[in-house]
Protein backbone atom coordinates (compact mmCIF):
# COMPACT_ATOMS: atom_id res chain seq x y z
CA UNK A 1 0.00 0.00 0.00
CA UNK A 2 0.95 3.80 -0.76
CA UNK A 3 2.71 5.16 2.46
CA UNK A 4 0.45 8.05 2.77
CA UNK A 5 -1.96 7.70 5.41
CA UNK A 6 -5.70 6.29 5.32
CA UNK A 7 -7.54 7.88 7.70
CA UNK A 8 -11.34 7.48 6.99
CA UNK A 9 -13.72 5.27 7.23
CA UNK A 10 -15.72 4.00 3.99
CA UNK A 11 -19.28 3.30 5.43
CA UNK A 12 -20.05 -0.10 3.56
CA UNK A 13 -23.89 1.81 2.88
CA UNK A 14 -21.42 4.35 0.95
CA UNK A 15 -19.21 2.36 -0.65
CA UNK A 16 -22.64 0.29 -2.54
CA UNK A 17 -23.79 3.91 -2.97
CA UNK A 18 -20.90 4.95 -5.55
CA UNK A 19 -20.04 1.89 -6.95
CA UNK A 20 -23.86 2.04 -8.19
CA UNK A 21 -25.08 -1.15 -6.80
CA UNK A 22 -22.22 -3.27 -8.70
CA UNK A 23 -21.67 -5.84 -5.44
CA UNK A 24 -24.94 -5.30 -3.31
CA UNK A 25 -27.94 -4.38 -5.64
CA UNK A 26 -30.21 -6.59 -7.36
CA UNK A 27 -29.75 -6.96 -10.93
CA UNK A 28 -31.62 -4.16 -12.82
CA UNK A 29 -31.80 -5.97 -16.09
CA UNK A 30 -33.40 -9.35 -14.09
CA UNK A 31 -36.68 -9.29 -16.06
CA UNK A 32 -39.39 -11.78 -15.48
CA UNK A 33 -37.86 -14.42 -17.40
CA UNK A 34 -35.24 -16.14 -14.84
CA UNK A 35 -31.29 -14.52 -16.30
CA UNK A 36 -28.95 -17.51 -17.22
CA UNK A 37 -25.63 -18.03 -15.02
CA UNK A 38 -23.88 -16.53 -18.06
CA UNK A 39 -26.08 -13.36 -18.24
CA UNK A 40 -25.86 -13.05 -14.51
CA UNK A 41 -22.18 -13.44 -14.59
CA UNK A 42 -21.72 -11.47 -17.53
CA UNK A 43 -23.43 -8.63 -15.38
CA UNK A 44 -21.15 -8.77 -12.62
CA UNK A 45 -18.67 -8.22 -15.28
CA UNK A 46 -19.95 -4.90 -16.63
CA UNK A 47 -21.02 -3.84 -12.67
CA UNK A 48 -17.29 -4.42 -11.63
CA UNK A 49 -16.08 -2.49 -14.59
CA UNK A 50 -17.51 0.42 -13.58
CA UNK A 51 -17.29 0.02 -10.26
CA UNK A 52 -13.07 0.46 -10.94
CA UNK A 53 -14.34 3.32 -12.93
CA UNK A 54 -15.75 5.27 -10.25
CA UNK A 55 -13.31 4.58 -7.84
CA UNK A 56 -10.70 6.27 -10.22
CA UNK A 57 -13.42 9.20 -10.17
CA UNK A 58 -13.80 9.25 -7.20
CA UNK A 59 -10.47 9.40 -6.33
CA UNK A 60 -9.87 12.27 -8.42
CA UNK A 61 -12.83 14.22 -7.07
CA UNK A 62 -11.21 14.15 -3.69
CA UNK A 63 -7.60 14.24 -4.47
CA UNK A 64 -7.68 18.14 -3.37
CA UNK A 65 -10.12 18.57 -0.59
CA UNK A 66 -9.54 15.25 0.75
CA UNK A 67 -6.59 13.53 0.14
CA UNK A 68 -6.38 9.96 2.55
CA UNK A 69 -10.10 8.59 1.14
CA UNK A 70 -8.64 9.42 -1.94
CA UNK A 71 -5.59 6.93 -0.98
CA UNK A 72 -7.77 4.68 0.17
CA UNK A 73 -9.72 4.36 -3.23
CA UNK A 74 -6.23 4.36 -5.41
CA UNK A 75 -4.80 1.67 -3.02
CA UNK A 76 -8.50 -0.16 -3.75
CA UNK A 77 -7.30 -0.08 -7.16
CA UNK A 78 -3.80 -1.45 -6.76
CA UNK A 79 -5.74 -4.35 -5.40
CA UNK A 80 -7.76 -4.68 -7.35
CA UNK A 81 -5.27 -5.22 -10.41
CA UNK A 82 -2.85 -7.04 -8.10
CA UNK A 83 -5.26 -9.82 -7.59
CA UNK A 84 -6.41 -9.58 -11.54
CA UNK A 85 -9.75 -9.32 -10.84
CA UNK A 86 -11.04 -8.41 -14.68
CA UNK A 87 -9.25 -11.22 -16.05
CA UNK A 88 -10.46 -13.73 -13.40
CA UNK A 89 -13.73 -12.18 -13.95
CA UNK A 90 -13.71 -13.30 -18.03
CA UNK A 91 -12.05 -16.48 -17.00
CA UNK A 92 -15.50 -17.37 -15.38
CA UNK A 93 -17.72 -16.02 -18.02
CA UNK A 94 -16.11 -18.37 -20.70
CA UNK A 95 -16.36 -21.26 -17.76
CA UNK A 96 -19.99 -21.17 -17.98
CA UNK A 97 -20.14 -20.45 -21.79
CA UNK A 98 -18.14 -23.70 -22.17
CA UNK A 99 -20.70 -25.52 -19.69
CA UNK A 100 -18.17 -25.89 -16.71
CA UNK A 101 -20.02 -25.11 -14.29
CA UNK A 102 -18.00 -26.75 -11.55
CA UNK A 103 -14.72 -24.59 -12.29
CA UNK A 104 -16.35 -22.06 -12.81
CA UNK A 105 -17.94 -21.83 -9.07
CA UNK A 106 -14.76 -22.36 -7.66
CA UNK A 107 -13.62 -19.13 -9.69
CA UNK A 108 -16.66 -17.78 -8.66
CA UNK A 109 -15.26 -18.32 -4.14
CA UNK A 110 -12.00 -17.06 -5.36
CA UNK A 111 -13.46 -13.54 -6.45
CA UNK A 112 -15.95 -13.36 -3.44
CA UNK A 113 -12.73 -13.70 -1.54
CA UNK A 114 -10.75 -10.89 -3.52
CA UNK A 115 -13.90 -9.20 -3.58
CA UNK A 116 -14.37 -9.17 0.54
CA UNK A 117 -11.18 -7.80 0.67
CA UNK A 118 -11.72 -5.10 -1.27
CA UNK A 119 -15.03 -3.93 0.92
CA UNK A 120 -12.50 -4.86 4.01
CA UNK A 121 -9.89 -2.32 3.19
CA UNK A 122 -12.32 0.30 2.08
CA UNK A 123 -14.67 0.26 5.29
CA UNK A 124 -11.32 -0.45 7.61
CA UNK A 125 -10.80 1.88 10.39
CA UNK A 126 -7.03 0.71 10.36
CA UNK A 127 -5.22 2.65 7.70
CA UNK A 128 -1.26 1.29 6.62
CA UNK A 129 0.02 3.78 9.14
CA UNK A 130 -2.06 1.87 11.84
CA UNK A 131 -0.79 -1.32 10.73
CA UNK A 132 2.53 0.02 11.15
CA UNK A 133 2.63 0.56 14.53
CA UNK A 134 1.16 -2.53 15.02
CA UNK A 135 3.06 -4.83 13.35
CA UNK A 136 5.92 -2.56 15.48
CA UNK A 137 4.49 -3.28 18.60
CA UNK A 138 3.94 -7.08 18.68
CA UNK A 139 7.63 -7.03 17.76
CA UNK A 140 8.54 -5.19 20.88
CA UNK A 141 6.35 -7.44 22.59
CA UNK A 142 8.38 -10.78 21.52
CA UNK A 143 11.87 -8.73 21.64
CA UNK A 144 10.90 -8.43 25.73
CA UNK A 145 9.60 -11.86 26.18
CA UNK A 146 12.88 -12.80 24.20
CA UNK A 147 14.81 -10.84 26.95
CA UNK A 148 12.85 -12.22 29.81
CA UNK A 149 13.59 -16.12 28.44
CA UNK A 150 17.31 -15.22 28.00
CA UNK A 151 17.41 -14.14 31.83
CA UNK A 152 16.02 -17.31 32.69
CA UNK A 153 17.95 -19.48 31.07
CA UNK A 154 21.16 -17.51 31.90
CA UNK A 155 20.04 -17.83 35.83
CA UNK A 156 19.11 -21.78 35.24
CA UNK A 157 22.41 -22.27 33.73
CA UNK A 158 24.81 -20.91 36.22
CA UNK A 159 22.22 -23.44 39.06
CA UNK A 160 22.95 -25.98 36.46
CA UNK A 161 26.59 -25.60 36.80
CA UNK A 162 26.35 -25.41 40.46
CA UNK A 163 24.60 -28.48 40.08
CA UNK A 164 27.48 -30.19 38.38
CA UNK A 165 29.89 -29.07 40.59
CA UNK A 166 28.60 -30.78 43.36
CA UNK A 167 28.09 -34.05 41.59
CA UNK A 168 32.17 -34.27 40.28
CA UNK A 169 32.48 -33.47 44.35
CA UNK A 170 30.99 -36.51 45.13
CA UNK A 171 32.46 -38.22 42.15
CA UNK A 172 35.29 -37.30 43.72
CA UNK A 173 34.53 -38.87 47.12
CA UNK A 174 34.62 -42.27 46.13
CA UNK A 175 32.08 -42.25 43.35
CA UNK A 176 29.27 -42.46 45.87
CA UNK A 177 25.23 -41.94 44.85
CA UNK A 178 24.03 -38.79 44.73
CA UNK A 179 22.55 -37.05 47.52
CA UNK A 180 18.67 -36.78 48.08
CA UNK A 181 18.88 -33.34 47.99
CA UNK A 182 21.19 -32.87 44.90
CA UNK A 183 18.47 -36.01 43.06
CA UNK A 184 15.83 -32.86 43.88
CA UNK A 185 17.54 -30.12 42.97
CA UNK A 186 18.10 -31.57 39.69
CA UNK A 187 14.25 -32.49 39.06
CA UNK A 188 13.33 -28.98 40.10
CA UNK A 189 15.56 -27.37 37.30
CA UNK A 190 14.26 -30.20 34.79
CA UNK A 191 10.92 -28.87 35.64
CA UNK A 192 12.15 -25.48 35.37
CA UNK A 193 13.95 -26.13 31.94
CA UNK A 194 10.95 -27.59 30.38
CA UNK A 195 8.66 -24.26 31.07
CA UNK A 196 11.33 -22.32 30.08
CA UNK A 197 11.01 -24.16 27.01
CA UNK A 198 7.59 -24.12 26.84
CA UNK A 199 7.47 -20.05 27.01
CA UNK A 200 10.15 -20.08 24.38
CA UNK A 201 7.64 -22.49 22.02
CA UNK A 202 4.83 -19.93 22.76
CA UNK A 203 6.92 -16.75 22.01
CA UNK A 204 7.88 -18.54 18.51
CA UNK A 205 4.38 -19.24 17.65
CA UNK A 206 3.87 -15.61 17.47
CA UNK A 207 6.32 -15.17 14.54
CA UNK A 208 5.23 -16.05 11.49
CA UNK A 209 6.98 -19.25 10.03
CA UNK A 210 6.89 -17.90 6.41
CA UNK A 211 6.43 -20.15 2.94
CA UNK A 212 7.75 -20.96 0.22
CA UNK A 213 8.14 -17.71 -1.26
CA UNK A 214 8.16 -15.59 1.95
CA UNK A 215 10.88 -15.48 4.68
CA UNK A 216 9.97 -16.34 8.20
CA UNK A 217 9.87 -13.16 10.69
CA UNK A 218 13.11 -12.46 12.04
CA UNK A 219 13.88 -14.03 15.01
CA UNK A 220 11.74 -16.81 14.41
CA UNK A 221 14.74 -20.44 13.24
CA UNK A 222 16.90 -18.99 16.14
CA UNK A 223 13.84 -18.83 18.73
CA UNK A 224 13.37 -22.41 17.20
CA UNK A 225 16.98 -23.62 17.45
CA UNK A 226 16.42 -22.28 21.39
CA UNK A 227 14.16 -24.11 22.47
CA UNK A 228 15.37 -27.52 20.75
CA UNK A 229 18.56 -27.00 23.14
CA UNK A 230 16.00 -26.50 25.93
CA UNK A 231 14.28 -30.03 25.04
CA UNK A 232 17.38 -31.24 25.25
CA UNK A 233 19.04 -30.12 28.70
CA UNK A 234 15.73 -30.68 30.10
CA UNK A 235 16.22 -34.11 29.18
CA UNK A 236 19.76 -34.59 30.35
CA UNK A 237 18.83 -32.90 33.40
CA UNK A 238 16.31 -35.86 33.69
CA UNK A 239 18.99 -38.41 33.38
CA UNK A 240 20.87 -36.85 36.28
CA UNK A 241 23.38 -35.54 34.09
CA UNK A 242 23.98 -31.76 34.60
CA UNK A 243 27.53 -31.99 32.66
CA UNK A 244 25.52 -32.95 29.17
CA UNK A 245 22.84 -30.49 29.94
CA UNK A 246 25.52 -27.02 30.33
CA UNK A 247 26.22 -27.01 26.91
CA UNK A 248 22.54 -27.35 25.54
CA UNK A 249 21.97 -24.71 27.78
CA UNK A 250 24.61 -22.49 26.01
CA UNK A 251 23.39 -23.12 22.62
CA UNK A 252 20.31 -22.10 23.71
CA UNK A 253 21.44 -18.80 25.42
CA UNK A 254 23.23 -18.14 21.75
CA UNK A 255 20.41 -18.65 20.02
CA UNK A 256 18.21 -16.54 22.38
CA UNK A 257 20.79 -13.63 21.75
CA UNK A 258 20.45 -14.35 18.17
CA UNK A 259 16.74 -13.83 17.97
CA UNK A 260 16.93 -10.31 20.39
CA UNK A 261 19.41 -9.27 17.95
CA UNK A 262 17.06 -10.21 14.87
CA UNK A 263 14.18 -8.85 16.38
CA UNK A 264 15.98 -5.47 17.43
CA UNK A 265 17.26 -5.19 13.75
CA UNK A 266 13.65 -5.42 12.53
CA UNK A 267 12.75 -3.02 14.77
CA UNK A 268 14.83 -0.34 14.03
CA UNK A 269 14.18 -0.65 10.50
CA UNK A 270 10.52 -0.84 11.30
CA UNK A 271 10.57 2.12 13.41
CA UNK A 272 12.53 3.99 10.61
CA UNK A 273 9.59 3.23 8.09
CA UNK A 274 7.00 3.90 10.71
CA UNK A 275 8.71 7.45 11.19
CA UNK A 276 9.02 8.07 7.47
CA UNK A 277 5.21 7.19 7.08
CA UNK A 278 3.72 10.02 9.65
CA UNK A 279 6.06 12.29 8.26
CA UNK A 280 4.40 12.02 4.82
CA UNK A 281 0.86 11.39 5.87
CA UNK A 282 1.22 14.64 8.33
CA UNK A 283 2.67 16.69 5.43
CA UNK A 284 0.08 15.50 3.28
CA UNK A 285 -2.90 16.70 5.83
CA UNK A 286 -1.01 20.02 6.90
CA UNK A 287 -0.46 20.55 3.12
CA UNK A 288 -4.47 20.07 2.17
CA UNK A 289 -5.36 21.77 5.48
CA UNK A 290 -3.65 24.86 4.71
CA UNK A 291 -4.66 25.10 0.93
CA UNK A 292 -8.49 24.44 2.21
CA UNK A 293 -8.06 27.12 4.76
CA UNK A 294 -7.08 30.08 2.10
CA UNK A 295 -9.71 29.01 0.21
CA UNK A 296 -11.56 29.52 2.95
CA UNK A 297 -10.57 33.22 4.19
CA UNK A 298 -10.98 34.02 -0.64
CA UNK A 299 -14.62 33.32 0.35
CA UNK A 300 -14.77 34.84 3.33
CA UNK A 301 -13.30 38.12 1.06
CA UNK A 302 -15.64 37.33 -1.21
CA UNK A 303 -18.51 37.69 0.53
CA UNK A 304 -18.07 41.24 1.99
CA UNK A 305 -18.40 42.30 -1.67
CA UNK A 306 -22.23 41.27 -1.34
CA UNK A 307 -24.85 42.75 1.04
CA UNK A 308 -25.28 41.38 4.13
CA UNK A 309 -28.78 39.64 3.50
CA UNK A 310 -28.43 38.03 -0.10
CA UNK A 311 -29.15 34.46 -0.87
CA UNK A 312 -25.61 34.34 -2.63
CA UNK A 313 -23.80 35.29 0.70
CA UNK A 314 -25.33 32.74 2.62
CA UNK A 315 -25.03 30.35 0.55
CA UNK A 316 -21.22 31.00 0.31
CA UNK A 317 -20.81 30.83 4.31
CA UNK A 318 -22.88 27.81 4.14
CA UNK A 319 -20.18 26.20 1.98
CA UNK A 320 -17.12 27.55 3.63
CA UNK A 321 -18.86 26.34 6.75
CA UNK A 322 -19.21 22.91 5.84
CA UNK A 323 -15.43 23.07 4.40
CA UNK A 324 -14.38 24.66 7.41
CA UNK A 325 -16.42 21.60 9.13
CA UNK A 326 -14.17 19.39 6.92
CA UNK A 327 -10.86 21.12 7.41
CA UNK A 328 -11.59 21.05 11.52
CA UNK A 329 -12.19 16.71 11.57
CA UNK A 330 -9.02 16.71 9.26
CA UNK A 331 -6.88 18.22 12.25
CA UNK A 332 -8.25 16.30 14.53
CA UNK A 333 -6.76 12.99 12.65
CA UNK A 334 -3.61 14.71 12.45
CA UNK A 335 -3.44 15.13 16.25
CA UNK A 336 -4.76 11.50 16.57
CA UNK A 337 -1.61 10.48 14.57
CA UNK A 338 1.29 12.46 16.45
CA UNK A 339 -0.25 11.41 19.84
CA UNK A 340 -0.09 7.58 19.15
CA UNK A 341 3.46 8.68 17.21
CA UNK A 342 4.09 9.30 20.94
CA UNK A 343 7.05 11.29 20.62
CA UNK A 344 6.82 14.54 20.36
CA UNK A 345 5.04 16.60 22.60
CA UNK A 346 5.05 20.29 20.47
CA UNK A 347 3.52 19.63 17.51
CA UNK A 348 0.08 17.82 19.23
CA UNK A 349 0.05 20.88 21.35
CA UNK A 350 -0.07 23.41 18.88
CA UNK A 351 -2.17 21.32 16.37
CA UNK A 352 -4.59 21.17 19.37
CA UNK A 353 -4.38 25.23 19.87
CA UNK A 354 -5.25 25.18 15.95
CA UNK A 355 -7.84 22.67 16.07
CA UNK A 356 -9.72 25.00 18.81
CA UNK A 357 -9.21 28.49 16.67
CA UNK A 358 -10.70 26.01 13.42
CA UNK A 359 -13.35 24.87 15.90
CA UNK A 360 -13.96 28.87 16.90
CA UNK A 361 -14.12 29.97 12.74
CA UNK A 362 -16.67 26.96 12.15
CA UNK A 363 -18.85 28.46 15.38
CA UNK A 364 -18.62 32.25 13.44
CA UNK A 365 -18.92 30.88 9.39
CA UNK A 366 -22.14 29.08 11.06
CA UNK A 367 -23.48 32.14 12.36
CA UNK A 368 -22.35 33.66 9.20
CA UNK A 369 -20.10 36.08 11.24
CA UNK A 370 -17.22 37.80 9.04
CA UNK A 371 -16.13 40.17 11.45
CA UNK A 372 -12.37 41.37 10.77
CA UNK A 373 -11.68 38.96 14.35
CA UNK A 374 -12.82 36.00 12.14
CA UNK A 375 -10.28 37.17 9.48
CA UNK A 376 -7.38 37.15 12.02
CA UNK A 377 -7.89 33.92 13.90
CA UNK A 378 -8.28 32.59 10.27
CA UNK A 379 -4.90 34.38 9.50
CA UNK A 380 -3.37 32.78 12.68
CA UNK A 381 -4.86 29.12 11.46
CA UNK A 382 -2.69 29.72 8.01
CA UNK A 383 0.12 31.28 9.56
CA UNK A 384 0.31 28.51 12.27
CA UNK A 385 -0.26 25.38 9.83
CA UNK A 386 2.29 27.17 7.46
CA UNK A 387 5.30 27.08 10.34
CA UNK A 388 4.18 23.47 10.75
CA UNK A 389 4.07 21.84 7.30
CA UNK A 390 7.62 23.94 6.61
CA UNK A 391 8.85 22.29 9.35
CA UNK A 392 7.61 18.52 8.94
CA UNK A 393 8.85 19.14 5.06
CA UNK A 394 12.73 20.13 6.17
CA UNK A 395 12.70 17.30 8.65
CA UNK A 396 11.34 14.59 5.88
CA UNK A 397 14.47 16.16 3.28
CA UNK A 398 16.85 15.91 6.23
CA UNK A 399 16.30 12.02 5.92
CA UNK A 400 15.96 11.71 2.30
CA UNK A 401 19.71 13.31 2.31
CA UNK A 402 21.19 11.37 4.75
CA UNK A 403 22.71 7.89 4.73
CA UNK A 404 20.80 5.16 6.97
CA UNK A 405 22.62 4.97 10.09
CA UNK A 406 22.49 1.54 12.23
CA UNK A 407 22.91 3.36 15.27
CA UNK A 408 22.71 1.62 18.67
CA UNK A 409 19.54 -0.65 20.29
CA UNK A 410 16.61 1.64 21.05
CA UNK A 411 18.52 4.49 19.94
CA UNK A 412 15.65 5.58 17.56
CA UNK A 413 13.04 4.30 19.30
CA UNK A 414 13.07 7.66 21.85
CA UNK A 415 13.93 10.10 19.25
CA UNK A 416 11.56 12.95 18.66
CA UNK A 417 9.78 13.25 15.43
CA UNK A 418 11.03 16.77 14.93
CA UNK A 419 14.41 17.58 16.37
CA UNK A 420 14.40 20.19 19.40
CA UNK A 421 15.84 22.99 17.06
CA UNK A 422 12.98 22.51 14.77
CA UNK A 423 10.40 22.40 18.08
CA UNK A 424 12.06 25.65 19.71
CA UNK A 425 11.43 27.37 16.42
CA UNK A 426 7.85 26.02 16.00
CA UNK A 427 7.44 27.67 19.67
CA UNK A 428 9.46 30.83 19.29
CA UNK A 429 7.04 31.32 15.85
CA UNK A 430 4.02 30.95 18.32
CA UNK A 431 5.70 33.07 20.82
CA UNK A 432 5.90 35.93 18.34
CA UNK A 433 2.37 35.79 16.46
CA UNK A 434 1.03 35.84 20.24
CA UNK A 435 3.06 38.83 21.48
CA UNK A 436 1.58 40.52 18.04
CA UNK A 437 -1.81 39.60 18.55
CA UNK A 438 -1.43 40.99 22.41
CA UNK A 439 -0.25 44.70 20.60
CA UNK A 440 -2.73 44.91 18.21
CA UNK A 441 -5.81 44.32 21.03
CA UNK A 442 -3.80 46.51 23.65
CA UNK A 443 -5.52 49.90 22.86
CA UNK A 444 -9.34 48.58 22.84
CA UNK A 445 -8.40 46.31 26.16
CA UNK A 446 -11.44 47.36 28.04
CA UNK A 447 -14.12 45.88 25.27
CA UNK A 448 -15.74 42.99 26.40
CA UNK A 449 -15.13 41.22 22.93
CA UNK A 450 -11.20 42.19 23.86
CA UNK A 451 -11.51 41.22 26.87
CA UNK A 452 -12.66 37.87 26.58
CA UNK A 453 -9.81 37.69 23.58
CA UNK A 454 -6.96 38.68 25.66
CA UNK A 455 -8.24 35.96 28.20
CA UNK A 456 -7.75 33.77 25.66
CA UNK A 457 -4.36 34.42 25.00
CA UNK A 458 -3.29 34.57 28.45
CA UNK A 459 -4.44 31.21 28.18
CA UNK A 460 -2.38 30.15 25.35
CA UNK A 461 0.49 31.80 27.13
CA UNK A 462 0.17 29.56 29.98
CA UNK A 463 0.10 26.75 27.42
CA UNK A 464 3.56 27.60 25.91
CA UNK A 465 5.15 28.61 29.04
CA UNK A 466 3.92 24.74 29.97
CA UNK A 467 5.65 23.05 26.76
CA UNK A 468 8.94 24.81 26.90
CA UNK A 469 9.03 23.65 30.99
CA UNK A 470 8.48 19.84 29.29
CA UNK A 471 11.36 20.66 26.59
CA UNK A 472 13.63 21.65 29.13
CA UNK A 473 12.47 18.31 31.38
CA UNK A 474 12.97 16.05 28.25
CA UNK A 475 16.39 17.24 27.94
Amino acid sequence: MNGRTRGYRFPSAALAAFAGGALAAPLAQESTAEPSLLDRQRAVQERIGRLENRMLELSKLLDESEPAKAERLRDGLDQLGRARVRMRVQSVVDLLREGRVGDAEQGQEALLTELNGLLELLTSSLNELDRRREERKRLEDVKRQVRRLLDQQIEQLYQTQHADGLREQAEAEGGAPLADSLVEALRKLERRQRQTQQEGAETRDRLEPGGPDEAPDPGRQALERAVQSMGKSADRLGEDRPDGAIPEQEQAIEALQSAADELEDALRQARQEERQETLQALESRLRSMLTREQEIRETLLATLAEPAATRLRELQLADAAQRQASVTEDCRVAIRILVDEGTTVIVPELLGQVALDMAEVLDDLRGADVSPGTRDTLDEIIEQLSSLLAAVEAKRAEETRAEPQDGQPGQQETAPLLSRSAELRLLRSSQARLNERVVELADAATEPAVTDEIGRLGERQRRLAELTRRMNERQ
